[in-house]
C-alpha cells in the first residue's frame, strides 16, 4: 500500500479543458494545497507532465481512494478527465461516500455508486451526478420555488441513492482485475455545472417561463431538442436510418422466444419450467423465453400541472385548440407529450404511435410490452405483435380510507367483488389469448412490518371490516378492554370505542402484542394472495400469475412465504444497482420459484431533464452502460426470468402527477430516441439468449462486467 499525498505529485502541467470552464476544481496533482490525501491501495499510480498515470498487469485490480471533508452543495457533477490508453473495454466503478445527516431512525452512512465502461483508447469525460438524499430535499429552498417539481432546473434532484452533498468523506475509484494490461491517465478531476441555473440566479424575471411550447427545458440545447414543428418530420428519417442499422434478429420465434436453443413441452401459452438449474419462460411453442421489456409502451405520461403554474410554461395552447384532449381536470393540467404526438403524427396519433413502438421495440431487441402497456391488438398487424402483460389493479376503485397510502382492506367484501369484476373484464378477451404472457395484480403495496400494519389499522378513526377483525383477534387474546389498557397505558371506555376511533396518538408502537400482530398479519396476506389465486384459477387458468410488484424499499420476510404459495412468478421492483442488490438481503436466496424484475431504470441530466429517476447515470451513454451492468445480473441469477424497463417515455419535464420528473424513457417527451443510450443497449439485447445459454451451461458469467464493488 502506498500513500500519495498531495506533496509528492507536484510538478504536474495541469490542463484546462473547456469542460473545466465555470467549473471548480476538486484535486489538483500539481499543489500541496488540496483538503485531502490520495491512497494508491491497488495498481500502480505515477506523475507525468499530464496528470496522473494509472496502471495495472493483468489479473490485478486498481483502487484510488480519495480521503478529506468536502461541500459540493453548489454542484451537479463531479467530472472525471480521463485518457484510456488500452484497447480492451473493462468496467470501472466510482463511489462517493460520507456521514448522512440525522434522520429519524438515526444517523447513517451514505455510500453512491456510479459505474461504467472504458473502452477503445477513448478520452471520457465521466459524470458523477451528485444526487441528493431526500432527507436534504426538506432544507432546500427551491422546494418553494419550483411547486409540485421532486427535481429542479440544472440538475438539484433527490433520490434513495443520493448524498448529503456537504458531507462527502471518501471517492473510491475502482476497477476490477482483468486479464488484460490497463493503463490510462486521469488529466483531471472537477466539480461541473452549478446547482443553481446561473440564469434563475441572475434574473428571475428573465429565467420564467422556463418551459417551452414542447414540454422542453428552455434554457437550454441538446441534441434532438425539438425547435419547431418541421423537427418532428424530420425526426422521421433520422430514425428510419438509425433502425436500419439495427434489424431485427433472425434467431426469434414468433413470440420472442430463442430459436436456437433447447425446445421444451409447447402448450400454446406462456409458462415457467427449469432448465437445467436455471427457470426459464416457455414461450407457447415450446422455446426458452427471456422476458425484455419496458413498461407503459403506447402511452405517454407527460401530464403536469399548468393552471396554478402558468408563470412556468411558453405558448400554452388554449383550451378550445386542437389540443382540447391534451387537458385535463377542469383543464388544470396539460400532457405536452399528447400534445407532441398529435404535432408529429396527427390528430389521430394513437394507431400511427402504437406501430411505430412496436417497431421500435423489435429493433431494439425487446420481446415484452411491460406493465401498463397496450393490451387491446385489434387494430395492430400480428406481425407487429409482442407479448404483453396486464396490470390488474383495484386499489383507486376502492373507497376511503385505505389501511395505509396503498394497501386496502382485503376484509372489505367491496374489495373482492371489484377484484372479481377487475377478472371478468377481462377473461373473456384474454384468457385463451397465447400472446400474453402473465398478470401483476397491484403495484407496490405498502406492506408494512405485522405491528407496523396493525397500528396503522388502529389510526383509522372508523368501522372497517379489517379493523373489526383485528380488534376480535385482540378480544379473544385479552379479553377485557382493562387489559388492552393496562398494556398500552391507553384508557378506552370498551372495544366499541376503538372500533369506531383512532388510537390515541400517545402510542407509537404495538411491540408489546407482536406475536398476535404477527399471525394476524400472516392470516391477511393468506387471504389476500388465496384470494386472487382463485380468481385465475377460475378465470383465466391458463395465465401466468405474476405477483404484487414487491416493492424493493420494503422487506418481506413475512409476506413472502405465503407468496410463494399462489404465484406463477414473484415479480419486484428493483431500482439498485444490480439485482443481487436486494434480492438476497431479503429471503429470496430461499426461494425456489422464478422472480421477474418488473421495473427498474437509469436517468441522466444531459437532455434537459431536472431528474434522474430513482437509480443515476453519467449521460445517455452511461444508461446503456448501467442497463449492460445491471442485466448481466439478471442472466447470472438462475431463478430471474426476465427484467422490464420503467418507462418507454419521459416524464414531464415541470413534474408529473406525483411530482416526478424523470430521465426515464426510451424516448423524450417530444418523442425523440436516445440514440447514445439505444447504441449501447441494443447489441447487448441481440446477444442475450446465447450469453443465457452460456450461463446456464457453465452456471455463471465468466469475466462479468458487473464490478465487484457492485456485486458486494
Amino acid at each position: 500500500m502506498k500513500l500519495i499525498t498531495c506533496a509528492l505529485l507536484f510538478c504536474i502541467l495541469l490542463l484546462f479543458h473547456s469542460a473545466l470552464i465555470g467549473g471548480h476544481q476538486f484535486y489538483d496533482f500539481t499543489s500541496n494545497a488540496n483538503t485531502g490525501n490520495l491512497e494508491i491501495k491497488s495498481g500502480t499510480a505515477w506523475s507525468s507532465p499530464e496528470g496522473l498515470m494509472v496502471e495495472a498487469p493483468p489479473h490485478e485490480a486498481i483502487e484510488l481512494v480519495f480521503k478529506g471533508k468536502w461541500d459540493f452543495s453548489e454542484w451537479v457533477y463531479l467530472t472525471w478527465d480521463i485518457d484510456y490508453q488500452s484497447a480492451v473495454e473493462v468496467p470501472f466503478s466510482i463511489s462517493i461516500e460520507g456521514q448522512s445527516q440525522h434522520v429519524p431512525w438515526g444517523a447513517k452512512k451514505f455510500s453512491q455508486i456510479h459505474s461504467g465502461f472504458l473502452k477503445n483508447e477513448e478520452n471520457r469525460y465521466f459524470n458523477c451526478t451528485l444526487t441528493r438524499s431526500y432527507n436534504s430535499r426538506r432544507s432546500n429552498k427551491l422546494v418553494q420555488d419550483f411547486s409540485n417539481m421532486n427535481s429542479y432546473p440544472n440538475g438539484i434532484c433527490f433520490n434513495h441513492h443520493g448524498i448529503i452533498p456537504d458531507s462527502v468523506e471518501i471517492i473510491t475509484f475502482q476497477m476490477d482485475p482483468h486479464p488484460k494490461r490497463r493503463k490510462f491517465l486521469i488529466r483531471n478531476i472537477f466539480l461541473n455545472r452549478p446547482a443553481k441555473h446561473p440564469l434563475y440566479v441572475k434574473s428571475a424575471e428573465k429565467f420564467y417561463p422556463f418551459i417551452d411550447r414542447y414540454g422542453q427545458f428552455k434554457h437550454s440545447n441538446w441534441p434532438g431538442k425539438i425547435i419547431q414543428d418541421s423537427d418532428f418530420k424530420e425526426s422521421f428519417q433520422e430514425e428510419d436510418n438509425f433502425l436500419s442499422k439495427f434489424p431485427i434478429a433472425s434467431n426469434l420465434t414468433k413470440y420472442g422466444g430463442y430459436k436456437n436453443g433447447p425446445r421444451l413441452k409447447a402448450t400454446g401459452h406462456f409458462r415457467v419450467d427449469q432448465h437445467g438449474k436455471s427457470w426459464t419462460l416457455v414461450d407457447p411453442d415450446g422455446y426458452l423465453f427471456l422476458s425484455t421489456g419496458i413498461n407503459f409502451v403506447g402511452h405517454i405520461l407527460a401530464t403536469t400541472e399548468v393552471k396554478k403554474r402558468s408563470n412556468y410554461f411558453e405558448g400554452l395552447p388554449s383550451e378550445n385548440s386542437r389540443f382540447r384532449s391534451c387537458f385535463s381536470r377542469d383543464d388544470q393540467y396539460f400532457n405536452h407529450g399528447k400534445a407532441n404526438l398529435i404535432r408529429k403524427y396527427g390528430q389521430l396519433y394513437e394507431n400511427p404511435y402504437i406501430e411505430r413502438n412496436l417497431i421500435r421495440l423489435k429493433h431494439w431487441g425487446f420481446n415484452t410490452l411491460g406493465g401498463w402497456s397496450i393490451d387491446n391488438f385489434s387494430n395492430v398487424p400480428e406481425s407487429l405483435r409482442l407479448p404483453y402483460t396486464l396490470n390488474l389493479n383495484v386499489t383507486w376503485k376502492l373507497p376511503k380510507p385505505l389501511i395505509n397510502t396503498k394497501m386496502m382492506d382485503v376484509y372489505d367484501k367491496r374489495w373482492r367483488e371489484q377484484l372479481e369484476e377487475e377478472f371478468l373484464d377481462y377473461s373473456e378477451r384474454v384468457k385463451d389469448d397465447p400472446w400474453l404472457v402473465g398478470a401483476f395484480v397491484n403495484n407496490e403495496l405498502h406492506w408494512e412490518k405485522p405491528n407496523e400494519f396493525a397500528l396503522s389499522l388502529l389510526r383509522i378513526n372508523q368501522s372497517i371490516p379489517g379493523k373489526k377483525r383485528y380488534i376480535m383477534r385482540l378480544k379473544e387474546k385479552l379479553e377485557t378492554i382493562k387489559n388492552f389498557n393496562k398494556i398500552l397505558g391507553t384508557n378506552l371506555k370498551d372495544w366499541d370505542t376503538l372500533i369506531q376511533q383512532s388510537l390515541p396518538s400517545t402510542v407509537l408502537s404495538l411491540n408489546a402484542l407482536e406475536t398476535l400482530n404477527e399471525a394476524h398479519y400472516r392470516e391477511m396476506v393468506e387471504y389476500y394472495f388465496s384470494t386472487i389465486r382463485s380468481m385465475f384459477d377460475q378465470y383465466m387458468p391458463k395465465v401466468l400469475y405474476l405477483g404484487c410488484r414487491f416493492h424493493s424499499g420494503y422487506t418481506h420476510e413475512f409476506n413472502l412465504p405465503i407468496a410463494v404459495k399462489y404465484v406463477d412468478v414473484l415479480s419486484v421492483n428493483i431500482y439498485k444497482n444490480d439485482v443481487g442488490d436486494y434480492l438476497y438481503s431479503n429471503g429470496f436466496e430461499n426461494i425456489n420459484l422464478p422472480y421477474l424484475v418488473s421495473e427498474f431504470h437509469f436517468g441522466a441530466l444531459d437532455r434537459g431533464m431536472f431528474g434522474t429517476g430513482l437509480n443515476l447515470a453519467s449521460d445517455q451513454r452511461n444508461r446503456g452502460e448501467r442497463y449492460r451492468i445491471y442485466m448481466d445480473s439478471v442472466l447470472a441469477d438462475p431463478k430471474c426470468i426476465g427484467a422490464h424497463w420503467f418507462m418507454m417515455a419521459d416524464e414531464a419535464t415541470a413534474g408529473f402527477n406525483d411530482n416526478e420528473s424523470y430521465n426515464c424513457g426510451f424516448l423524450s417527451v417530444t418523442d425523440q430516441p436516445y440514440y447514445d443510450f439505444l447504441k449501447e443497449i441494443i447489441p447487448y439485447n441481440n446477444e442475450l439468449y446465447r450469453k443465457k445459454i452460456d450461463v446456464t451451461n457453465k452456471e455463471h458469467i465468466e469475466n462479468s462486467s458487473v464490478p465487484k464493488m457492485l456485486q458486494d
